[in-house]
């Protein structure tokens, strides 16, 4: 990793408050030493603070309005300000609920279910329930599919079958049921591609069931691994998820 991704990771676990202790000595002296490192902490610390001081203003705006509603109106004149001013509120509303993303339309964007076959398998070891598995998951009929993978998720290759059976869940919005399925994988597997694999759907998991803390937790972990082929994904997804709206 070059100085200048290790000065954005820093910056990011900074702005998310997740820095260990030895990282917040990094993180000072990177302050002191470098100009342009200090005026881009400065300028993502505004941004956030621009946009929370912007969504209090809303929700102050918003109670203050109510309150109106609830006193009489007694001339038009003031009827008609209160009305352009709760037109604009509400323009506002809209506007931050448009641009700001949220956790639903993040998971939609980056889940793609497991490929079918990625993994090359003894045929000795293929049996015709496998087949009509992956028959049902290559069609998107994950309910039938889950229930036959589960049939044969002890049987060889059962490290790839509850991979499959962790997508499954995800797929038919289960996302409680995928972070078990993908947690057991992870902790007892021995096939390193597949863990790989678990890892970045046990983040998406995450962020489907609205464990949004979790997820950048699991992303942070990929992305600082060089070889994962998930890396690049999660630093995307990471920077969108300081701007979720939950």
């Amino acid at each position: 990793m070059n100085k200048s991704e290790n000065d954005k990771e820093l910056i990011e676990e900074y702005l998310d408050d997740s820095l260990n202790e030895e990282k917040k000595q990094l993180f000072k002296n990177r302050l002191a030493d470098s100009k342009s490192f200090a005026d881009e902490v400065e300028l993502q610390s505004t941004m956030i603070a621009t946009i929370k001081m912007e969504e209090r203003k809303l929700l102050k705006s918003e109670l203050k309005e109510q309150a109106i509603r609830l006193r009489p109106f007694t001339a038009k004149r003031t009827s008609r300000k209160l009305y352009y001013i709760a037109a604009a509120i509400t323009s506002l509303v809209v506007v931050f609920y448009f641009l700001l993303p949220k956790s639903d339309s993040l998971f939609e964007a980056y889940y793609v279910p497991f490929p079918e076959n990625p993994i090359v398998r003894s045929e000795s070891n293929i049996s015709n329930d496998y087949h009509k598995a992956m028959n049902y998951y290559s069609r998107g009929e994950y309910d039938k599919a889950l229930e036959v993978f589960n049939l044969i998720k002890s049987s060889a290759g059962q490290e790839e079958i509850l991979l499959y059976i962790g997508n499954c869940y995800l797929s038919l919005d289960q996302p409680q049921e995928a972070i078990q399925s993908f947690k057991s994988l992870i902790e007892d597997a021995n096939n390193e591609v597949i863990k790989v694999h678990a890892e970045w759907f046990l983040a998406l998991s995450f962020l489907e069931s609205g464990g949004l803390e979790e997820s950048k937790r699991i992303l942070r972990q990929i992305k600082g691994d060089e070889r994962n082929q998930y890396r690049q994904k999660a630093s995307e997804l990471l920077n969108k998820l300081r701007w979720v709206l939950y």
